[in-house]
């Protein structure tokens, strides 16, 4: 593999999670670190072959799983018939959880790195381990300490708020790059503008007749992949600048421009209004024209796809992470939304569709921080505003743009934790890190997102006992709050993460749900047999307009290329990081004209970075574009500048590169 060559003053920052793991993980230059040890016992099952309900932890949206077990070891892995979330059905990802349980590269104690960098640990014994992060909350004021969490798991980042609260007001951010390939940022404000709510739609699409789907990835990872793969017989048309996974299983994929969704959403909005003898004025002055030039797309074809949009009894249109990528991704998340409004779809079958908000600390919303918010945080680290900074559930040394500065910044803060199963490119930067269990050794709850029609809490309690030496970040920071006593203490009156559980889901018992239960020990034991708790019926609720069509729609449009340049499309590959090197898609044509061969090692140079690849030609990208997969080797995410939506969002799809020949 291929990486940009460091600076020697910066080395360690760009070392690979396989490289790192060589050197610093699991080889011999580790010493003191025990291999895995993994305790069969202490689980209450019931007898020796058991079927546990629980959380699927590979992403947010809260699937539930039946996890079979023979004599306390897991073999099996079921969707949850019964579970409003995914009723049943699994993404590969859920179906590949058992391989984290016992994936070589888990750490067993915790370690301390005495020089950032050297990746070079020294095991600690937990009551060592437990004093640094009680001095890491100690010694500092409340708003010199910082957490950063990932979406999952829900009763985490619950928990860390009530204790940031409980600290007198430290910082508490939770991120994501699938949220940031979703969109998701992008769609919620689209949905305050558009209803007058920040949320993240339901979208029927079992009962949908026909879909019309701009870059949501549905077979692969937009929002809930287990959810997606529920989508009955429903004729899908897939707009798209490349084939993926999702194209190529739909009825139709139109090829289109990148960053034309927007314009050619509203151009079918138009000529299906027309159709049906109704054309709001906000309609009327959408140049077909120039959607057709921005797209690709000819007129007759558009006039064809909105004859099927205007003509179907169920449609949905849905925003996918491609088109609401660029700066102007809320604009366009507004003109596809729009689309449902025009098919006067809203509350009604195949539509779409608000959920209600939890019960359980409804202050703290699903709303992912911004990357604004992020980089505000990267930008008091820098400064030196931030002393302490807590991390679980993400990997910013990868997962955000290198021009965000992350690793730069980190040398300011003086002490850094990291909660992780496994060593990863951050905990190279670490001073402490503290083995964490996986989603199935793991008690907690996630909220089910819209892919419920229902309100959901969706619970995780242990398949199997947790790696030996690995503990839950709640019962971490618990402890470190009960050392320091006095009024933090006071205000955390939980005993254990499991009391913490209980006491937090106590609200559900008067809310009607799925069972009945007399008494907290009647309900907790409810909770484990069903997997959570939801309501007995669907609750859907109908967004209400808070538009007027009277007015002309904007138009949205992206920043062309210059000559020379080609559109960068990052996307998330399913597969596993496997080192190998990343490749970039490119049509043959573009190829041909650049006088690249199928096999051949590149530099991929934007303003901000570069990357080596090797060329994978492709007839299903545009000949302007050119897509690289993350997590394959070479970053993608560092030919990214700073350019974000208005939401605050990462506006992926706005660089441009070129490509040239390595040699």
């Amino acid at each position: 593999m291929t990486e940009n060559k460091p600076t020697p003053a910066k080395s360690s920052l760009r070392l690979t999670r396989r490289d790192f793991l060589k050197i610093a993980g699991l080889g011999a230059a580790l010493s003191g670190v025990p291999r895995l040890i993994r305790r069969e016992s202490g689980l209450a099952l019931s007898g020796a072959n058991a079927s546990v309900l629980t959380t699927c932890g590979e992403c947010p949206a809260a699937c539930g799983l039946i996890v079979k077990t023979v004599e306390g070891r897991p073999f099996q892995i079921e969707g949850n018939p019964s579970h409003p979330v995914n009723r049943g059905s699994l993404c590969p990802r859920s179906q590949a959880a058992l391989q984290g349980l016992d994936n070589l590269e888990r750490i067993c104690r915790p370690l301390r790195q005495p020089v950032r960098g050297s990746g070079r640990f020294e095991a600690l014994d937990w009551n060592a381990a437990l004093q640094a992060v009680k001095n890491a909350m100690q010694e500092y004021r409340p708003s010199q300490v910082a957490f950063l969490l990932g979406l999952f798991p829900d009763h985490l980042f619950d928990f860390t708020r009530l204790l940031a609260g409980a600290m007198g007001g430290a910082c508490v951010l939770r991120c994501s790059l699938a949220a940031e390939f979703e969109g998701r940022l992008a769609l919620m404000d689209a949905c305050q503008r558009l209803f007058g709510a920040s949320k993240i739609p339901h979208f029927d699409l079992e009962n949908a007749g026909v879909i019309f789907s701009f870059g949501a990835n549905l077979t692969e990872s937009w929002l809930s992949p287990g959810v997606n793969a529920r989508r009955r017989g429903g004729y899908l048309v897939q707009f798209e600048p490349r084939r993926s996974l999702t194209a190529a299983s739909a009825d139709e994929w139109i090829s289109i421009r990148p960053g034309s969704e927007a314009v050619l959403a509203q151009a079918l909005g138009r000529l299906a209004a027309a159709r049906q003898g109704d054309l709001p004025p906000a309609f009327a002055s959408v140049d077909l024209d120039r959607a057709a030039q921005l797209s690709g797309l000819p007129l007759s074809e558009m006039e064809r796809q909105a004859g099927i949009f205007a003509n179907a009894s169920h449609k949905l249109a849905l925003p996918g992470g491609v088109s609401l990528g660029s700066a102007n991704g809320v604009l366009a998340a507004e003109a596809i939304l729009s689309l449902n409004i025009l098919a006067d779809n809203l509350g009604k079958p195949g539509g779409l569709h608000f959920l209600p908000d939890s019960p359980v600390y409804p202050q703290y919303n699903n709303r992912p921080s911004s990357l604004e918010e992020v980089n505000a945080l990267v930008e008091r680290m820098r400064a030196g505003q931030v002393k302490a900074l807590f991390l679980h559930g993400v990997n910013p040394l990868k997962d955000l743009p290198r021009q965000l500065g992350f690793a730069q910044a980190l040398e300011q803060v003086e002490q850094v934790i990291l909660f992780a199963p496994c060593l990863d490119e951050t905990a190279a930067l670490a001073d402490v890190v503290l083995p964490a269990p996986t989603p199935l050794e793991s008690w907690g709850y996630q909220r089910a997102g819209a892919a419920s029609d229902r309100m959901a809490l969706s619970a995780l309690q242990p398949v199997v006992a947790p790696l030996d030496g690995a503990r839950s970040p709640v019962d971490v920071l618990l402890t470190a709050a009960q050392m320091l006593g006095g009024g933090l203490a006071a205000r955390l009156p939980f005993r254990d993460e499991v009391d913490f559980l209980r006491q937090s889901v106590a609200v559900l018992g008067d809310q009607g749900g799925i069972y009945q239960a007399s008494g907290m020990p009647s309900f907790w034991a409810h909770w484990l047999e069903y997997g959570g708790w939801w309501k007995q019926q669907a609750e859907l609720l109908p967004p209400v307009p808070q538009i007027s069509w009277e007015r002309p729609l904007q138009a949205v449009e992206m920043q062309p290329a210059v000559e020379g340049e080609l559109r960068l499309m990052p996307f998330l590959d399913m597969g596993e990081d496997s080192g190998e090197n990343t490749w970039v898609e490119i049509h043959p044509s573009t190829a041909q004209r650049l006088g690249l061969g199928q096999g051949e090692q590149v530099k991929v140079v934007s303003p901000h970075g570069e990357i080596q690849a090797v060329v994978s030609l492709d007839p299903g990208v545009q000949p302007e574009l050119i897509a690289v997969p993350l997590g394959r080797g070479a970053n993608p995410l560092d030919l990214l500048g700073a350019e974000r939506s208005e939401a605050g969002g990462l506006a992926f799809m706005e660089t441009c590169v070129r490509v040239a020949p390595s040699r």
